[in-house]
């Protein structure tokens, strides 16, 4: 059975919540929202610069709710996504600190796999960057 994808539909849905969540003041329920519209926009596959732009500015606010709340976890995956963002658009040099950060808060956390897997994308940056 194929799957079907309004893709455009649930981003609508996703767009509504955020307008309630910043009208109700909800920074859980809007970090929550931000982040899936951000993923949505990823599960596109290949994505033109304007996509990417927007996905990334996404996840920055993503990462301001997390650290005002202090939700670390959270944090560290929406700098990996930032990043990786930033690779795509080849600003190598600004994904590194985003890398290293989110490292630095995933082993803080125990995450030992996803750790390792955001040091070997830190590892790949770097060289990109022309600093390794």
């Amino acid at each position: 059975m194929a799957e079907v994808r309004d893709l455009d539909g649930a981003m609508a849905l996703y767009k509504e919540q955020e307008r309630i969540c910043r009208e109700t003041g909800n920074k859980v329920g809007l970090q929550a929202c931000l982040t899936n519209q951000g993923g949505l926009l990823e599960s596109h596959g290949e994505m033109n610069e304007a996509q990417v732009l927007h996905a990334l500015a996404l996840r920055k606010e993503v990462a301001h709710i997390c650290r005002e709340l202090g939700l670390n976890r959270e944090l560290g995956k929406s700098l990996v996504f930032q990043a990786v963002h930033m690779r795509t658009i080849g600003h190598y040099s600004e994904a590194i600190p985003l890398l290293e950060e989110a490292y630095r808060i995933e082993s803080a956390n125990g995450l030992t796999r996803l750790s390792e897997t955001i040091k070997s994308i830190l590892v790949a940056t770097r060289q990109q960057a022309g600093l390794a």
